[in-house]
């Protein structure tokens, strides 16, 4: 028994070792710095900036074009004109250097420009809501790991309790068998009913690692570091919603249907530009150019031109673009339905998970209750001679059963609320640290 306990300590001093570097950890605490540290963020944060240079590229059409150009021509024949009887004159010399500079600026071109940067700002809209829905979507992912390690947490103070009330019943048995009591039995099966407690217990600090390394690998912290999570509260922001309001916050909040959106409006701008290529461009051009030519009274010369240009044909490019826009955005179109639909099954699911979680805990919280007054009666019956061993084993594994299933409902609540906050587009950072707030003003 003794030597059992001992190996029990030194496995639990080897399994602390890789967390003496250990850190306190808030939920709060936890989804700023993975909003912070997710590569995934910065990955999305990057597209947002070439989005945002899109604008820039889009808008560049408006301004002054400004060409410079230079380069030295030569010819197999010299220039030159036929006069007659005086025989043919000299136009140009042979090789020559031409240099000079051109400003072209767009005047008009029925809204072409315009709309492709309206186009680009729709795309950069998209960006930015792609960006709150991965946030979003992290964060579920860390509050469901968080609340995994605090389960586990919590499932072995409930192991390590019954290692406790197994061994005070180890104590208990061996005075009765002393005594000539009971027989050697109920010693032997208490020693296996600990065996098999510490062998699980030992299961339980490996499962609390795993789920540690996963909250530190989504920090992007060194994995050997040990978190110390503590306990949120509940929001019950909407304790008292019904389905329909959920659905309509859903329908209001998501980030999914907002993107869809941006990018019909998108498309729907690019429509427009791509129409204005049937109609004429306005342009204004002017420069300076100077040839090297002595046959020229002026070797420079300045220039300004207003022009108009208009393609005729471009082989049925233009139509089949302008269709395939079309064939887009009647696709987006569907797509916004299909992913309505999604959300609100996803909120239905969510609303009914977060219902049932409570019942479970209702429930778990009175077994809890009713297995503790078991093991109580089954040990004073057992202390009587008049219980048996097995029927205080089994006591104290009933209660552990029902504590573990009160936790492992508790937090299932947890994660359901959180779901359901996610369900309904609401924005999880903003939440769960204006939850804290509360409970730090409380306290």
């Amino acid at each position: 028994m003794r030597k059992g306990l001992i190996i029990t300590v030194l496995m639990l001093f080897i399994i602390s070792l890789s967390g003496i570097d250990a850190r306190g950890l808030t939920l709060s605490e936890g989804l700023k710095k993975l909003s912070l540290r997710a590569r995934e963020l910065s990955i999305a944060q990057r597209n947002i900036e070439m989005a945002s240079q899109d604008i820039n590229i889009a808008n560049s059409y408006r301004l002054p074009q400004i060409e410079l150009y230079g380069y030295q021509t030569w010819l197999r024949y010299q220039p030159e004109a036929a006069l007659g009887l005086f025989g043919p004159v000299p136009l140009s010399e042979k090789d020559y250097l031409t240099y000079g500079f051109r400003i072209n600026q767009l005047l008009y071109d029925f809204g072409k420009t315009g709309s492709l940067v309206d186009a680009s700002k729709e795309a950069l809209k998209a960006a930015k809501l792609k960006r709150q829905r991965l946030m979003n979507l992290l964060s579920i992912r860390f509050i469901n790991a968080y609340f995994d390690l605090l389960e586990a947490q919590r499932l072995i103070q409930v192991s390590d309790k019954k290692i406790q009330a197994l061994e005070a019943h180890y104590r208990n048995a061996k005075a009765l068998f002393d005594a000539g009591v009971v027989v050697k039995n109920d010693l032997l099966q208490t020693e296996v009913m600990l065996a098999d407690a510490r062998q699980k217990h030992i299961e339980l600090l490996n499962l609390k690692k795993i789920r540690i390394s996963v909250i530190n690998n989504m920090l992007s912290e060194n994995l050997n570091t040990n978190v110390i999570p503590e306990e949120p509260v509940l929001t019950e922001s909407f304790k008292d919603i019904t389905l329909q309001q959920a659905w309509q916050e859903a329908i209001k909040n998501r980030p999914e249907l907002k993107i869809v959106d941006a990018e019909i409006k998108a498309l729907r701008q690019k429509l427009a530009s791509k129409k204005a290529e049937y109609y004429p461009t306005l342009y204004a051009s002017g420069g300076y150019e100077y040839q090297k030519n002595r046959y020229m009274v002026h070797d420079d010369n300045w220039m300004a031109v207003l022009g108009l240009k208009m393609e005729l044909f471009s082989g049925g490019r233009t139509r089949a673009e302008l269709k395939r826009i079309k064939h887009q955005l009647e696709a987006l179109e569907i797509n916004k339905q299909k992913i309505a639909d999604s959300i609100r099954l996803e909120v239905k699911s969510a609303y009914l998970s977060l219902e049932s979680a409570r019942e479970r805990v209702q429930v778990t919280r009175k077994a809890i209750q009713q297995a503790e007054e078991n093991l109580r009666l089954q040990e004073l019956r057992y202390k009587e001679a008049v219980g048996t061993a097995t029927e205080v084993t089994d006591a104290i594994a009933l209660l552990s059963a029902s504590k573990n299933n009160y936790y492992r409902a508790l937090y299932a609540l947890k994660k359901a609320e959180a779901q359901l906050l996610y369900a309904m587009g609401i924005d999880l950072l903003s939440a769960y640290t204006s939850t804290e707030k509360v409970k730090n003003e409380h306290e």
